[in-house]
C-alpha cells in the first residue's frame, strides 16, 4: 500500500520540477530580450526634438524682381550761341578810332595766341618725312626792340623728296577792308644761314588764296610792306582767315636755315 502512494508523489514532483525549469528558462529569455532592446535603444538613439531645433535648415531668400518703369526723357534743345570773332571786333574798334595800323602779333608775351586771339605755329608738308620740316620758337636774343620776343623759324627743305613747309597764323575772319597793306619785320640768321626769298599767302573764308613772294632778305632787320592788291588770287579782304609763310625747295636760296619775324600788322 505504501509503495503505491510513493509513485504518484514522485510523478507530481517531476511535473513540478519540469514546470519550475520551464518558468526559469522563460524568465531568462525575457531578461535577455530586455537587455538586447536596451542595447539597441542606446546605439540607435534618435535625435531629440531639442537637437533637431538646434540645427536649423538654411532658408533661401527669394528676391522678387523690382519692376522699373521706363522713363521718357525729352531731348533738351540747346539754342545756338552766336560768338563774334575777336579779330572782327578788334578791327571794327580800331577803324572807328581811325587807327593807322592793326597789330596782329608782336610775340612779346612769349606765348600763344596772337594779339587778336588767333593761334599760330609751324607746319610741314609731310610730318612723316624727317628729312624736311619747320619748327617755331620764341627768341629773346634776336628780338626787334629792347623787350619781348621775336618768332624764330628753323626750316629745312633739303630733301630728296619734294619739300616745303613754313609758318601759319589764324586771322579770326579779320575785316581788312579799311587797310591797304600787310606788314612785318624780318631778318635772316647769319650763323645758321637763311633763304633770301620765300612766299607769303593770305586766305579768306571763301577759300580764296592770294600769293606774294618776298625777296632780298638780309641778316639785318628790315620792314616788309606788301600792298593787299599785290596778293594775286584773292579779291575779298573782308573776312581774312589765315596768314601763311612758305619755304619751298625749288626757290629757296639756302635750303636750310633760320628766319626771324616780328610785329605782324595791317597798315593804311
Amino acid at each position: 500500500m505504501k509503495k503505491n502512494i510513493f509513485i504518484p508523489l514522485a510523478a507530481l514532483l517531476v511535473i513540478a520540477l519540469t514546470i519550475a525549469v520551464s518558468v526559469w528558462k522563460l524568465t531568462k529569455k525575457e531578461e535577455t530580450v530586455a537587455v538586447k532592446k536596451q542595447v539597441i535603444t542606446t546605439v540607435r538613439k534618435p535625435f531629440s526634438p531639442a537637437k533637431k531645433s538646434a540645427i536649423s535648415p538654411i532658408k533661401k531668400k527669394v528676391v522678387v524682381p523690382r519692376r522699373v518703369e521706363s522713363r521718357k526723357v525729352e531731348p533738351r534743345r540747346v539754342e545756338p550761341r552766336k560768338v563774334e570773332p575777336l579779330a572782327v571786333m578788334a578791327t571794327t574798334s580800331l577803324a572807328a578810332t581811325g587807327a593807322e595800323e592793326l597789330l596782329v602779333a608782336d610775340f612779346d608775351s612769349g606765348e600763344k595766341p596772337n594779339n587778336i586771339g588767333g593761334n599760330f605755329g609751324a607746319w610741314d608738308k609731310d610730318p612723316a618725312d624727317f628729312s624736311q620740316g619747320c619748327a617755331e620758337s620764341f627768341d629773346s636774343k634776336n628780338r626787334r626792340g629792347s623787350k619781348g620776343f621775336a618768332m624764330k623759324l628753323d626750316y629745312d627743305v633739303d630733301s630728296r623728296n619734294p619739300a616745303y613747309n613754313g609758318f601759319w597764323m589764324f586771322l579770326q575772319n579779320l575785316d581788312a577792308t579799311g587797310y591797304n597793306n600787310v606788314a612785318f619785320w624780318i631778318k635772316g640768321d647769319s650763323d645758321e644761314g637763311y633763304t633770301t626769298v620765300f612766299k607769303v599767302e593770305l586766305k579768306n573764308a571763301a577759300r580764296q588764296v592770294g600769293r606774294y613772294y618776298v625777296t632780298n632778305v638780309t641778316c639785318d632787320w628790315q620792314e616788309v610792306v606788301i600792298p593787299l592788291k599785290s596778293f594775286k588770287g584773292i579779291t575779298d579782304f573782308s573776312n581774312l582767315t589765315e596768314l601763311v609763310m612758305v619755304f619751298e625747295d625749288r626757290i629757296a636760296s639756302n635750303k636750310k636755315g633760320s628766319i626771324y619775324i616780328d610785329d605782324i600788322r595791317f597798315t593804311r
